[in-house]
């Protein structure tokens, strides 16, 4: 769920600058429209990480065009709609604060999966395999046990290897340019 959070949150961001940019009443109940369901698809991952990238996307988006007459009334508009799904939505409000509480259990689940993997990437700098982080965290792990690293960076390197993540990281830079 949280790549596909991640892409909602791509989408949101999308849509949203398409929304500035409409001319017409027609494109802008089509990009509204578009915006707000990606925005409620993002709301039902539960990624918190979603919900942040979310965030500093809108945000962004705004401060780069707050000069903008439209834009500025669209602030309005989103500050509105932020502040009642805050409180309609409150068990997302609270799955994203939890994200700070180091207690919660799946924030240590996480934590002990990160340290796990930094500590394989030491022992075996050239990767367990791709696809094979499961089993070596679980040995008793099939092949379609869920268990990742939960941070991109880190599954790539643990499997791939330090040399693998360095060329992801390298690609990662190329489409960025």
């Amino acid at each position: 769920p949280h790549i596909f959070a991640f892409y909602l949150a791509f989408l949101a961001a999308l849509t949203l600058t398409l929304l500035l940019s409409a001319k017409t009443k027609k494109e802008i109940t089509i990009f509204a429209t578009c915006y707000l369901v990606f925005v409620a698809c993002l709301l039902f991952t539960f990624s918190r990480g979603g919900y942040l990238g979310w965030l500093a996307g809108t945000c962004t988006i705004l401060l780069l065009r707050r000069k903008e007459h439209r834009t500025k009334s669209l602030v309005a508009i989103l500050i509105g709609v932020l502040l009642v799904g805050t409180i309609i939505s409150s068990p997302v409000v609270g799955r994203l604060f939890s994200s700070f509480d180091t207690g919660e259990g799946s924030n240590v689940g996480r934590l002990v999966i990160w340290q796990d993997a930094f500590g394989r990437m030491a022992e075996r700098p050239f990767g367990v395999g791709l696809g094979n982080y499961a089993s070596e965290f679980d040995p008793r792990a099939t092949g379609r046990t869920p268990i990742t690293a939960h941070n991109l960076y880190l599954d790539t390197g643990v499997e791939l290897g330090i040399a693998g993540l360095i060329v992801f990281l390298v690609f990662m830079l190329f489409g960025a340019r």
